[in-house]
């Protein structure tokens, strides 16, 4: 579970401390920007979700 967590959480933190510093590099690609961050957000949850599910069947069986 701590394991999840952490990947998820660098996934998370990484791909939004560096669409924050993009933005603020260049304003104008700020929808491209946006899009490439939403895509990091699901792929994020997507792991997350991915490894519960993994734990849950770990314990399960």
């Amino acid at each position: 579970m701590l394991v999840t967590i952490f990947m998820t959480g660098s996934l998370l933190y990484g791909g939004v401390r560096s669409s924050l510093v993009s933005i603020g590099r260049n304003p104008l690609a700020k929808k491209s920007i946006l899009r490439g961050l939403i895509q990091v957000v699901i792929l994020g949850l997507t792991v997350f979700v991915i490894g519960l599910i993994a734990i849950y069947l770990l314990l399960k069986l």
